[in-house]
């Protein structure tokens, strides 16, 4: 069972840490790129080096691969430029600082390359001073941006985790509830909401002391994320009383999962200072299947179910009893706390259905959970000036990206060591997102994933997903070349 929290949905999360004080060399010329290993060595950097420009593309898309890079303009496949230009039509961050490197010196090369999204143009042959002054220029402007993200990454987790258990907090979970409400009326799927309240908190506190209990309520978090899946969000209510949401879901599978976080709490004792204390909690679960006005009517629903589990002895699960025959009503809005510190009533509106749809809805009894479509549409629209230019560089990247994809499932299918293995997903899912091959790029994810919480993990159920969607790719990708090409076509006889 995965622990960790969904890292899409956690905007918290801690990022992979960027690699800025490694270089990408891309150049075919066997003596140039030589040339450059050595230069770059002598200057305290470490180096990769690739002979093509797809292959700079995979690398650098990579979630931790480098933030400094040296392109050759003419490479097969890729051009430098033409990197440069996918690259910056990606709004993610962190920035990765880009220098051509190219023996054309017309103006018009120079306004051409920077305008791909270049940062800086150097003329073959390179003055080594030269270049390494631009390559220190480019890494003090990673290193400033690497420090702002780390900076606006903690004040977002603050913002939106509890400090002291690490769950999301009251608000945060509230709006990720808002969210999945809207996504689930679009789909026409459901979710469950669990509200559970540890038994007896008080009396912890009045006997073993204030920080016994703080104890406890972190290690009933702990214990918790352990039984949920990746995406499933976990938030502390409020004081010891904690709500689970659970995408996908419906009432049975809510079920399920409520007995197996009542389990892991009362199974075992917590151990506080040598003391072992027998730890429960009352839980009371909900789903948006059955019928409800508003998104408090079925939070109240929740809590009424909750606190029947309290009066019908204690640890147990007590389901929500139906109180509305009006329909369901999606939601889209803020969530939180008043400034007069209460619940704030929550807006509602129709969903809008050119809203991006959520990329994860499963079952939570354990089956494999639904991909993702098989190509991002923002993404490839933010290729399609390639296309609109006359390029027809597409085809070869679309070879080199299944030669990728096939080499990389050799080795998750082999015996390699689990870093090993999540170091080949990561790769593959950085050149994935590149091509919008977001259903590659999600089973990618799972694989990392997975092979952090559990390094010895049985991994053949993610690989089969993983190969599944690679196969998609490799029946869908012509026909989205066919179809860009066609909408080029189409607009310059419109502009005509």
């Amino acid at each position: 069972m995965l622990s960790a929290v969904r890292a899409e949905e956690e905007p918290a999360q801690a990022q992979p840490q960027s690699d800025i004080h490694t270089v990408l060399i891309a150049e075919d010329d066997a003596v140039s790129r030589r040339l450059l290993e050595q230069a770059v060595h002598s200057w305290g950097y470490t180096t990769i080096s690739v002979t093509d420009g797809a292959s700079a593309l995979a690398k650098l898309s990579a979630v931790n691969g480098p933030r400094l890079a040296i392109l050759d303009w003419e490479m097969p496949g890729l051009s430098g430029p033409q990197v440069c230009r996918i690259l910056r039509a990606r709004t993610a961050s962190p920035y990765i600082y880009l220098v051509l490197l190219t023996a054309r010196t017309a103006r018009e090369h120079l306004v051409t390359g920077l305008a791909s999204g270049a940062d800086d143009y150097v003329l073959k042959p390179f003055d080594p001073m030269e270049l390494q002054l631009r390559v220190r220029t480019g890494q003090r402007i990673v290193e400033l941006q690497h420090e702002l993200l780390a900076a606006r990454q903690e004040l977002e987790r603050r913002a939106n985790h509890d400090a002291l258990t690490g769950a999301a907090n009251r608000g945060a979970v509230l709006s990720k509830v808002e969210s999945e409400a809207a996504r689930a009326a679009r789909q026409g799927s459901h979710y469950c909401l669990i509200l559970f309240d540890l038994d007896f908190f008080k009396r912890i506190n009045d006997t073993h002391g204030h920080r016994a209990g703080d104890i406890v309520l972190k290690e009933a978090v702990r214990r918790a994320q352990i039984e949920l899946r990746p995406y499933d969000v976990l938030g502390r209510y409020g004081g010891e009383e904690f709500m689970v949401l659970l995408p996908g879901c419906e009432l049975r599978a809510g079920q399920v999962v409520a007995e197996r976080l009542r389990t892991c709490l009362a199974e075992s004792p917590f151990v506080v200072d040598s003391h072992k204390l027998t730890v429960t909690a009352s839980f009371g679960i909900v789903c948006s299947a059955q019928p409800h006005t508003s998104l408090e009517m079925l939070v109240d629903a929740a809590d009424s179910a909750l606190y029947r589990a309290k009066a019908n002895g204690r640890n147990r699960i007590e389901l929500a009893k139906a109180q509305s025959s009006s329909p369901p009503v999606s939601l889209r809005g803020s969530a939180g706390t008043s400034s007069q510190g209460g619940p704030r009533r929550l807006s509602f509106a129709m969903p809008d259905p050119e809203l991006p749809v959520s990329e994860h809805a499963s079952s939570a009894t354990g089956g494999p959970p639904t991909m993702n479509p098989v190509f991002d549409r923002n993404v490839l629209a933010q290729v399609q000036d390639l296309i609109d230019d006359g390029s027809n560089f597409l085809e070869d990247l679309f070879n080199k990206y299944l030669s990728n994809a096939a080499t990389a499932l050799e080795q998750l299918k082999s015996p390699l060591p689990a870093d090993q293995r999540r170091r080949v997903a990561n790769t593959l899912r950085g050149a994935s997102l590149s091509i919008g091959a977001a259903g590659v790029a999600d089973a990618c994810r799972r694989i990392e994933r997975g092979l952090r919480a559990q390094p010895d993990a049985d991994t053949t159920a993610w690989v089969e997903l993983l190969e599944g969607q690679i196969e998609r790719v490799r029946e869908r990708y012509p026909l989205e070349i066919v179809r860009m090409a066609s909408r080029s076509s189409h607009r310059v006889q419109q502009q005509r």
